[in-house]
């Protein structure tokens, strides 16, 4: 059918044609438009789909080459988001898998480690690996995390182990890992409310330790100086003494007798005197004799002249050799007054520095008596410090004022400057002898005058620096008082110094015992097991120990104790403020190693345990040796480091010996405090401290226990002062290596060869579902941490653990 379109009129029909369409934009279903006079008329048989506006279309009308355009696109789109799906899949697989193996490689070394020697850890609370092999755990572990077991369902990851395998990363020989594993145990473990007791019950006599150790300290430096000082005074009357002497060792006495002091056997300057006017009247009758006569009193005169001149030049000569003697006595009297003058001013300067820093000194007894533990129960005596601290101040009573000594050194002076006045006067006598002789002296008064003074002046010095000396007697009276008390302190001391020899002899007994052949072959055998551990952790061993000597007066052991007691208070304090390694690594020494009974002395010390006779204890010593044995001092080992059988337990029993004393001298001050003279309270203080010392180490050997003190009424076993000797060392390169020494002696493992900790490293692979290529080109962008091998993706994982 033909229509005719006029205007916009549009043919529609099945198959209409219009043959002159005068619409702009004709349209039909399937219509062709043959000579379309439409402004974008098609030609003939073009096909118009959905033809409309400017550029109609047909339903199915498609232009001539832009054909399928539409669908390629589509093909291109969809091909694109397949390709991009594909590679996301294989992506997240990778992923899944990715953390699948870590999961895995962990859960197969932490199963590795699951294995510990249980010997290890039962006995020391280590962890080391042990047991069953590293491969026969780990294999089945990564195949039940990667795959699971084999039920036929479908496997979104079909993971496959290539190869794993462990490596050790730690090994409890390592001196870190070992404290590390030690204070972990001891963190839940260490019995911290037994450390704060012991704490406790040290706090209250943390100010009367102060001041006892303060007071010893100071009382016994001043005494050694007081001694010094009395020395050199005493060597200054003895050259004050010697300077008088040295004229009556020239036989002055008897050229110039003094009532009682001389007989008349011989001529003396008196005589020269008296009998010059017989001599002058011999001379005169002389010379009016007769002419051509014999002089009658030749014989006389000639004796006369004789004894003058030989009492004159033995006067000069004696006097002249007294003078020299006696300026060299004066010369050292002066040196030695300075000597104690200077000691003197250093005891007082001592003492105002012990004033100074007893006041103001941060010391462990200060710290630990200020900490906020709870002080446990105790019964010093109130007022006991400042008891001590007026102990301090009696030292006063040592110290001279710097007049006494001027008033010495006058008298010094004097004494040279009256013999000189009289070494004077007999060289006048003889000058006036010599002029006296022949007769020029007139009627002898010159002479007469010279003795007389000469005479004098002698009797003055002899009564003051000879018989009795009233100078020098007085002198050594104001040295006398105190010498009284010097002499009863000497005595104490003596006694304190006899008991402390003894107990000086027994610590060197246990010293001087070499233990049998087997125990220092097992002390070499660990020396090399310690030396080992050392170079394996290249650690410095530090300088050997020594054995600290033992002083010998018990003074300077009062000292020592002194020093030692403060150091366990401020490791007290220590502890208490901040310090947490050396407490856990000294309690598991006292838990997990041996420690030495102190009953074992019972024999050796001459006492008997409880319901234990004598023959009993005597049989007992012999068993002493095998008490020396390793197995039986571990702890006192690793705390002193000796490699002999014999001198752990000899450092150990020194130190409990001298904090003894320390607490027992304490309770000797308080208790003689009535004496009120430093130099007497001091011997008596130690000689109470020795004796009560001995007591209780006698405790120890009967009881493994002694009491703290009589104010503090608590008993402390030998393992608590283990405890404290522990905080007061405190630990170093040296203690582990010996802990590690000993471990390794008793288990035969080697803990530098003993893994502590492991690194699992395993590889594998899962398949990729699709385009591998396409994978193996991304992953050289490193987006992968792998490698993809044919069609699977491989990687490897290492994770390290410890326990």
């Amino acid at each position: 059918m033909n229509r005719k379109a006029n205007g916009r009129r549009i043919g529609v029909g099945g198959n209409d044609s219009g043959k002159n369409s005068g619409g702009k934009d004709g349209h039909g279903k399937n219509g062709c438009v043959k000579n379309s006079g439409g402004k974008n008329g098609r030609g003939k048989n073009n096909r118009v789909k959905n033809s409309s506006g400017k550029n109609g279309y047909g339903k199915n009308g498609g232009g001539g080459n832009d054909r399928g355009s539409v669908t390629v696109f589509l093909i291109i789109i969809t091909a694109g988001m397949l390709l991009f799906t594909s590679l996301l899949i294989d992506f997240s697989r990778i992923a899944a898998f990715n953390r699948k193996l870590d999961g895995a490689t962990r859960a197969a070394v932490r199963s590795v480690l699951a294995a510990y020697d249980a010997g290890l850890y039962e006995r020391y609370g280590l962890f080391a690996r042990g047991g069953t092999p590293d491969d026969e755990i780990m294999g089945p572990v990564l195949e039940d995390w990667l795959n699971g077991p084999d039920g036929g369902h479908f496997r979104l990851l079909d993971a496959r182990l290539v190869e794993y395998g462990t490596n050790v990363s730690q090994v409890l020989g390592d001196h870190d890992v070992f404290r590390r594993q030690v204070l972990e145990e001891m963190k839940y473990k260490a019995p911290i409310d037994l450390t704060l007791e012991l704490a406790s019950k040290l706090k209250p006599m943390s100010g009367a330790m102060k001041e006892a150790a303060a007071a010893v300290d100071l009382l016994e430096r001043l005494r050694k100086l007081y001694e010094r000082r009395e020395q050199h005074l005493a060597a200054a009357i003895e050259a004050q003494r010697e300077a008088a002497n040295a004229a009556k060792n020239a036989n002055l006495d008897s050229l110039l007798p003094l009532q009682g002091t001389a007989g008349l056997s011989r001529d003396t300057v008196q005589d020269v005197a008296a009998g010059y006017a017989q001599y002058t009247a011999w001379i005169a009758a002389d010379a009016s004799r007769e002419e051509g006569t014999e002089p009658v009193y030749a014989a006389e005169i000639a004796a006369y002249e004789r004894m003058a001149r030989t009492v004159s030049q033995e006067l000069r000569q004696s006097s002249m050799q007294a003078e020299q003697a006696h300026r060299r006595m004066e010369t050292l009297a002066l040196q030695e007054l300075e000597l104690a003058r200077q000691i003197n001013r250093e005891m007082s300067e001592t003492a105002a520095r012990a004033r100074t820093s007893a006041a103001g000194r941060d010391s462990g007894f200060v710290r630990l008596g200020e900490s906020a533990v709870q002080g446990g129960a105790a019964s010093i005596p109130a007022g006991a410090e400042d008891d001590l601290r007026q102990i301090r101040d009696t030292v006063d009573q040592l110290l001279l004022p710097d007049d006494w000594f001027d008033e010495f050194r006058e008298e010094i002076v004097s004494q040279a400057a009256e013999y000189a006045s009289f070494y004077a006067e007999a060289g006048v006598f003889q000058s006036s002898v010599s002029a006296a002789l022949g007769g020029y002296g007139g009627d002898g008064s010159a002479l007469h005058d010279g003795a007389r003074r000469l005479q004098a002046s002698y009797g003055r010095f002899y009564e003051k620096y000879i018989r009795p000396g009233t100078v020098i007697a007085a002198r050594e009276r104001a040295l006398q008082s105190s010498q009284q008390v010097s002499r009863e302190a000497k005595r104490k001391q003596a006694e304190a110094d006899e008991m402390w020899k003894r107990v000086r002899g027994v610590l060197h007994q246990l010293r001087a015992d070499p233990g049998t052949e087997e125990q220092r072959e097992e002390f070499r055998l660990l020396e090399q097991a310690y030396r080992s551990n050392l170079a394996f952790n290249e650690a410095a061993a530090g300088s050997p120990p020594e054995a600290a000597g033992l002083p010998e007066e018990a003074g300077d052991m009062s000292g020592d104790a002194a020093g030692l007691s403060e150091g366990l208070f401020g490791s007290m304090a220590d502890m208490l403020e901040h310090v947490r390694d050396p407490l856990y690594i000294g309690e598991y020494t006292i838990q997990r190693f041996s420690t030495f009974d102190p009953r074992n002395f019972t024999g050796f010390l001459g006492v008997t345990g409880p319901g234990e006779e004598a023959d009993d204890a005597a049989a007992d010593s012999g068993g002493l040796a095998e008490a020396f044995n390793l197995g039986n001092q571990e702890a006192e080992y690793i705390l002193y480091g000796f490699h002999d059988p014999v001198a752990n337990i000899a450092a150990a029993y020194g130190e409990l010996f001298a904090f003894r004393l320390a607490i027992r001298t304490m309770e000797g001050l308080i208790v003689n405090k009535s004496l009120a003279h430093p130099l007497l309270i001091l011997p008596a203080a130690l000689l109470y401290g020795l004796k009560m010392a001995v007591e209780d180490m006698i405790s120890f050997a009967r009881e493994g226990a002694a009491p703290l003190s009589k104010y503090v009424p608590v008993r402390l076993t030998y393992a608590d002062y283990l405890r404290l000797f522990m905080l007061l060392h405190g630990g170093d390169a040296g203690r582990l290596s010996r802990m590690i020494a000993v471990i390794e002696r008793n288990t035969g493992t080697d803990l530098s060869l003993t893994p502590a900790g492991v690194s699992g490293e395993v590889r594998a692979s899962v398949n990729l579902w699709f385009l591998p290529g396409l994978m193996r080109t991304v992953n050289r962008l490193g987006v992968l941490e792998g490698k993809v091998a044919g069609n699977r993706y491989e990687t490897s994982k290492t994770i390290g653990w410890s326990y």
